[in-house]
Protein backbone atom coordinates (compact mmCIF):
# COMPACT_ATOMS: atom_id res chain seq x y z
CA UNK A 1 0.00 0.00 0.00
CA UNK A 2 3.36 2.52 0.67
CA UNK A 3 4.31 1.78 -2.86
CA UNK A 4 1.16 2.94 -4.38
CA UNK A 5 0.61 5.54 -1.86
CA UNK A 6 3.87 7.06 -2.82
CA UNK A 7 3.85 6.71 -6.44
CA UNK A 8 0.30 7.82 -6.63
CA UNK A 9 2.18 11.18 -4.51
CA UNK A 10 4.86 11.99 -7.12
CA UNK A 11 2.62 11.23 -10.20
CA UNK A 12 0.46 14.17 -8.32
CA UNK A 13 3.04 16.06 -7.25
CA UNK A 14 5.09 15.90 -10.80
CA UNK A 15 1.98 16.39 -12.62
CA UNK A 16 0.85 19.99 -10.82
CA UNK A 17 4.80 21.26 -11.13
CA UNK A 18 4.53 20.77 -15.05
CA UNK A 19 1.67 22.50 -15.08
CA UNK A 20 2.33 25.40 -12.40
CA UNK A 21 5.87 25.79 -14.64
CA UNK A 22 4.14 25.88 -18.09
CA UNK A 23 1.63 28.82 -16.56
CA UNK A 24 4.12 30.86 -15.29
CA UNK A 25 6.40 30.68 -18.22
CA UNK A 26 3.53 31.05 -20.50
CA UNK A 27 1.63 33.82 -17.91
CA UNK A 28 2.25 36.67 -21.03
CA UNK A 29 2.11 34.70 -24.20
CA UNK A 30 -0.40 34.91 -26.64
CA UNK A 31 -1.10 32.46 -29.30
CA UNK A 32 -2.41 34.03 -32.51
CA UNK A 33 -2.70 32.23 -35.63
CA UNK A 34 -0.71 33.20 -38.87
CA UNK A 35 -2.80 34.98 -41.46
CA UNK A 36 -3.88 33.47 -44.86
CA UNK A 37 -1.51 36.07 -46.58
CA UNK A 38 1.38 35.76 -44.76
CA UNK A 39 4.16 35.41 -46.57
CA UNK A 40 4.96 31.84 -45.89
CA UNK A 41 1.60 30.84 -47.23
CA UNK A 42 2.73 32.26 -50.47
CA UNK A 43 6.07 31.01 -51.23
CA UNK A 44 6.78 28.57 -53.80
CA UNK A 45 8.17 26.15 -51.44
CA UNK A 46 5.07 26.04 -49.80
CA UNK A 47 2.50 26.02 -53.16
CA UNK A 48 5.20 22.86 -54.09
CA UNK A 49 4.90 20.99 -51.35
CA UNK A 50 1.29 21.39 -50.50
CA UNK A 51 0.04 20.78 -54.33
CA UNK A 52 -3.62 20.32 -53.04
CA UNK A 53 -3.99 23.91 -50.89
CA UNK A 54 -4.55 21.58 -47.57
CA UNK A 55 -5.14 23.70 -44.82
CA UNK A 56 -2.43 24.48 -42.22
CA UNK A 57 -2.36 24.42 -38.49
CA UNK A 58 0.22 26.88 -37.68
CA UNK A 59 0.30 29.72 -35.02
CA UNK A 60 2.88 32.16 -33.83
CA UNK A 61 2.99 32.79 -29.83
CA UNK A 62 3.84 36.51 -28.89
CA UNK A 63 5.31 37.94 -25.71
CA UNK A 64 5.09 41.77 -25.20
CA UNK A 65 7.99 42.82 -23.39
CA UNK A 66 7.35 46.41 -22.12
CA UNK A 67 10.13 49.08 -23.16
CA UNK A 68 11.35 49.36 -19.44
CA UNK A 69 12.02 46.07 -18.88
CA UNK A 70 14.53 46.06 -21.59
CA UNK A 71 18.20 46.97 -20.48
CA UNK A 72 19.30 50.81 -22.41
CA UNK A 73 22.37 49.53 -23.40
CA UNK A 74 20.58 47.12 -25.65
CA UNK A 75 18.77 49.29 -27.42
CA UNK A 76 21.98 51.75 -28.14
CA UNK A 77 22.42 52.83 -31.85
CA UNK A 78 25.65 53.62 -33.30
CA UNK A 79 27.44 56.77 -34.64
CA UNK A 80 25.72 56.15 -38.20
CA UNK A 81 22.20 55.99 -36.24
CA UNK A 82 22.02 52.33 -36.92
CA UNK A 83 20.95 49.55 -34.28
CA UNK A 84 23.43 47.67 -33.21
CA UNK A 85 21.95 43.95 -32.51
CA UNK A 86 22.42 44.03 -29.47
CA UNK A 87 19.37 43.29 -28.74
CA UNK A 88 18.47 40.00 -30.97
CA UNK A 89 22.39 39.18 -29.53
CA UNK A 90 20.64 39.13 -26.01
CA UNK A 91 17.66 37.40 -27.37
CA UNK A 92 19.79 34.49 -28.71
CA UNK A 93 22.01 34.20 -25.85
CA UNK A 94 19.33 33.79 -23.84
CA UNK A 95 17.99 31.29 -26.01
CA UNK A 96 20.44 28.78 -26.89
CA UNK A 97 23.21 30.03 -23.82
CA UNK A 98 20.93 28.21 -21.24
CA UNK A 99 19.47 24.52 -21.71
CA UNK A 100 18.94 25.12 -25.86
CA UNK A 101 22.87 24.96 -25.61
CA UNK A 102 22.94 21.46 -24.13
CA UNK A 103 20.66 20.07 -27.32
CA UNK A 104 23.40 21.65 -30.10
CA UNK A 105 26.24 19.89 -27.72
CA UNK A 106 24.06 16.75 -27.67
CA UNK A 107 23.51 16.88 -31.56
CA UNK A 108 27.00 17.85 -32.02
CA UNK A 109 28.62 14.73 -30.13
CA UNK A 110 25.78 12.40 -31.90
CA UNK A 111 27.54 13.52 -35.41
CA UNK A 112 24.37 15.83 -36.48
CA UNK A 113 25.46 19.40 -36.32
CA UNK A 114 28.35 21.30 -38.08
CA UNK A 115 31.47 21.48 -35.98
CA UNK A 116 32.33 24.93 -36.78
CA UNK A 117 29.01 26.91 -36.01
CA UNK A 118 28.48 29.79 -33.65
CA UNK A 119 27.80 28.78 -30.18
CA UNK A 120 26.53 31.25 -27.66
CA UNK A 121 26.68 31.63 -23.98
CA UNK A 122 24.93 32.80 -21.15
CA UNK A 123 26.93 36.33 -21.46
CA UNK A 124 26.07 36.85 -24.68
CA UNK A 125 29.54 36.35 -26.15
CA UNK A 126 30.29 33.72 -28.69
CA UNK A 127 32.84 32.28 -30.29
CA UNK A 128 33.61 29.49 -33.13
CA UNK A 129 33.18 26.46 -31.41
Amino acid sequence: MGLLRTSLAITGYGSLATVAGFTAMTWNSRVLPIPAGDYIFNHTLYARYNPNNAPASQDICVRQVPLGKIRPELLEKNRKGEETGKLVEAFCAGIWGGVGKCYVLRLEEGGGGGGGRVRWDARGEYGRG
